[in-house]
């Protein structure tokens, strides 16, 4: 009776020993393949992206309103107000401004780890240092900007979604991390993965920077018209 028990105990531990070989096997196949997918390049142009060119564009007519000289404002906003809101625009054109971005112009390919990139860039430096951490103070009811009075609900909205698009992507790009062995379908899903997130995640840099515009605008106007 003891024999047949430990015979039948080996018998078990074998059985479950190849179950795991088994299964770590599998995925040790499937990361050679992931790694591999991840290696693969899409073909790309960003001067000819709409996105990009009015990202690109924007920024250089933010850094333009910036620059005014607040030093002869009359206005009703005090200064120390003024020049904290010209600092929060400043910062977060260098938030845009970044080397990610600036980098991109010079790309010709990209893969999987530079929309992963892409992804971090936009939520950290644009989403969350820019869009919350400066510009969104200025939809409280405190705020003393006037000449955005009737803008901040807007703002606020548009900040809002912009957030929220930027979660969605995360949460798709998440899902999307499930390894799987290379075929043909596959590896064209990683193809059209890269190519429309890289899109999408572009089309969200350029509707913050359309926002950023939209309020440089205003405190451009505000500045020179009360001098």
């Amino acid at each position: 009776m003891r024999i047949f028990v430990n015979e039948y105990t080996k018998i078990a531990a074998y059985a479950f020993l190849g179950i795991i070989f088994s299964y770590a096997s599998f995925y040790l196949i499937a990361n050679i393949y992931h790694y591999q997918d991840i290696r693969k390049e899409v073909v790309i142009n960003t001067k000819e992206m709409d996105s990009y060119v009015k990202t690109k564009h924007n920024l250089e007519r933010i850094k333009r309103n910036n620059a005014i000289n607040v030093d002869s404002y009359n206005g009703g906003i005090d200064s120390f107000s003024l020049l904290n809101l010209q600092s929060a625009l400043t910062d977060c054109y260098d938030s845009m401004n970044n080397d990610v971005f600036k980098s991109l112009e010079k790309k010709q390919t990209i893969n999987i780890k530079d929309v992963e990139v892409l992804r971090q860039t936009l939520v950290n430096d644009v989403v969350n240092s820019c869009l919350i951490g400066n510009l969104y103070s200025v939809t409280s009811k405190d705020s003393k900007y006037t000449f955005l009075e009737n803008d901040k609900k807007y703002i606020k909205l548009e900040i809002d979604s912009i957030n929220k698009r930027t979660e969605i992507i995360n949460r798709q790009l998440n899902n999307n991390s499930s390894l799987y062995f290379n075929t043909e379908f596959a590896t064209k899903n990683v193809y059209n993965d890269v190519d429309d997130t890289f899109q999408y995640l572009l089309d969200i840099y350029k509707d913050s920077s359309n926002l950023l515009l939209e309020i440089s605008n205003k405190y451009q106007e505000e500045v020179s018209s009360n001098v």
